[in-house]
């Protein structure tokens, strides 16, 4: 209830904002400030989304999926953020693999969530290898994210998916919690590997 109290006015507000940024003759120098506000109540109201979807999770609505098609629109989706960071991305998958019951929209959620996570850890120059197969021994699909940032220390290791728990300035503590629900709730695991100063690998096995 406080989350959606919460969005209405942040509605308002971007509403104004964009009228008065268009409406009035403004110098450079406040467009920018009129431009970082609209920035910043986006930002707020992506802590507030974030914070409903971990607080009211909807069960899945299962359909068959290939995962190295939602693989793809998720990379597609991040292109920008990598560009940014100049970054390389190495894509270890076939462009078929047998057909899985999901929610399409919530493990592009999850996958977007994890592939966030790494690109924020890593430098410039810094690496993310994206793989998936089928298991042998199961028949599950495994995917594997790795980076090459800055690691977890062992102490946080046990933490990273509990809501609201970050080691990064900017982070809300949502990201990495949101996608281990969506994982549980389609019957999966999520696991962690990382070491300080080695990057880290997330493992999701569906």
């Amino acid at each position: 209830g406080v989350a959606h109290e919460i969005r209405n006015p942040l509605g308002s507000l971007k509403g104004f904002l964009q009228y008065f940024q268009h409406k009035l003759p403004l110098e450079a120098q406040d467009k920018t400030y009129l431009s970082v506000m609209i920035q910043e109540v986006d930002r707020l109201n992506a802590v507030v989304s974030n914070l409903l979807e971990f607080a009211r999770p909807k069960e899945p609505t299962l359909e068959a999926c290939d995962v190295p098609e939602i693989l793809r629109h998720v990379l597609t989706l991040l292109a920008q953020d990598v560009a940014a960071k100049q970054a390389r991305v190495l894509r270890d998958f076939p462009d078929e693999l047998p057909l899985m019951r999901l929610d399409r929209d919530q493990m592009t959620q999850a996958l977007l969530n994890l592939l966030l996570n790494a690109i924020q850890t890593i430098d410039a120059d810094g690496e993310i290898r994206v793989s998936a197969s089928v298991s042998a021994d199961s028949g599950s699909i495994d995917i594997t994210i790795s980076d090459t940032g800055a690691g977890i220390a062992p102490h946080d290791l046990s933490r990273i998916f509990d809501p609201f728990f970050s080691t990064k300035k900017q982070g809300n503590g949502l990201g990495l919690a949101i996608a281990h629900a969506i994982i549980e709730r389609h019957r999966g695991e999520i696991s962690v590997e990382s070491e300080l100063g080695r990057g880290a690998t997330f493992r999701v096995r569906l």
